[in-house]
């Protein structure tokens, strides 16, 4: 992994997003930190593994973590603790499965942030809490401002929106 100022990782080996052919860059620090706090003994999905570095954050914390990524590049590069369920594809996840916590930081076009949060919507829990990696993004936001939802944003590097569903 290669550090960037801002405490964010990229892979000198990632061949690019498959949908942008854009290259990963992970979370930063405070926002591991964050997400950390939130997956205190929840069950988490999180959806888009990336550089593993917002799986790693969480599992440290987790009662369970569930990771889905359709990039095979990600599957076959990046290694995550053993107890992480890693799927690549949320299709996998039986319906009557729910989720505390759910993060989403896959494809970050409008339709796709729009398909992952109705997914997620019907395996949140009851009081369970639904997060966007990159709210700072205009597409991320028009995502939820297209689903008539509201999102509350952490300002952090790359911003972290909670989602009231």
């Amino acid at each position: 992994m290669i550090s960037l100022p801002n405490g964010s990782f990229t892979h000198p080996g990632d061949s690019g997003e498959h949908s942008t052919g854009l290259p990963r860059i992970s979370i930063a620090p405070r926002e591991g930190e964050v997400l950390s706090i939130l997956a205190i003994d929840k069950d988490v999905l999180e959806i888009g593994t990336g550089l593993g570095i917002s799986t790693r954050y969480m599992e440290m914390k987790a009662k369970s973590i569930t990771t889905v990524d359709t990039d095979i590049w990600v599957h076959k590069n990046i290694n995550l603790p053993t107890r992480v369920i890693r799927l690549s594809d949320v299709g996998l996840i039986a319906p009557s499965v729910k989720f505390d916590l759910i993060f989403i930081d896959g494809d970050h076009r409008t339709p796709s942030v729009k398909r992952d949060i109705e997914f997620s919507m019907s395996h949140l829990k009851q009081g369970g809490m639904m997060v966007l990696h990159d709210a700072h993004d205009g597409k991320v936001s028009q995502a939820v401002k297209e689903l008539d939802l509201s999102m509350y944003v952490v300002n952090t590097t790359y911003g972290l929106g909670i989602l009231s569903v």
